[in-house]
C-alpha cells in the first residue's frame, strides 16, 4: 500500500513539474535556412538556459551538401500574442562541399506562434567569417523562413 501511494505521489509531482515547465528545451526546425543554425534545411537546437528575455542554445543543422554547428544567444525584444521580435547572435562552423569556415552570425527574427509547440519564423541573417579552404574572409546575407517544433 505504501509503495502505491509513493508511486502515485511521484507521478503527480512529475506531471506537475512537466506541466509547469516554462520553456521547451528542444527545437526542431524545418525550412529554408534558420536563424540559429544558419545554412540548414533541417536543424536541431538544445536550449541550455532561458529566462523571459534571453535564451542560450547549441545547435546543429544539415542541408543537402552542408553541415552546420552553432552556439549562441537569442534576445527577445518584444513579445505579444501575435508576434515575437528577437535578435540572435551566434558562432557557426560550416562544412560544405564548396567551402568550410567559421562564421559570426546576426539574425533579425519575427516569429508567429501557431500553437503552443509550433512557431512560424521569418527574418534575415547576416554572416561574417573566415573560410578555411581559401584563406579569405567572407561576408553575406540571406533570408530565412521555417517552422519551429518545440518540445
Amino acid at each position: 500500500m505504501k509503495r502505491k501511494v509513493y508511486i502515485l505521489i511521484s507521478v503527480i509531482l512529475l506531471s506537475t513539474e512537466l506541466i509547469s515547465a516554462d520553456f521547451q528545451k528542444h527545437t526542431l526546425t524545418i525550412g529554408f535556412f534558420d536563424n540559429k543554425a544558419g545554412l540548414s534545411l533541417i536543424s536541431y537546437k538544445y536550449n541550455i538556459n532561458k529566462d523571459s528575455k534571453n535564451e542560450y542554445f547549441i545547435g546543429t543543422g544539415t542541408a543537402l551538401l552542408a553541415y552546420t554547428a552553432s552556439i549562441g544567444w537569442e534576445h527577445i525584444y518584444k513579445k505579444s500574442r501575435l508576434w515575437t521580435y528577437s535578435i540572435v547572435l551566434s558562432e557557426q562552423a560550416i562544412a560544405h562541399l564548396g567551402f568550410t569556415g567559421f562564421f559570426s552570425n546576426l539574425s533579425l527574427t519575427s516569429s508567429i506562434p501557431l500553437t503552443n509547440f509550433l512557431d512560424f519564423k521569418l527574418g534575415v541573417n547576416g554572416s561574417f567569417g573566415y573560410r578555411l579552404d581559401q584563406p579569405e574572409f567572407a561576408l553575406f546575407a540571406y533570408p530565412f523562413t521555417g517552422l519551429d517544433f518545440n518540445f
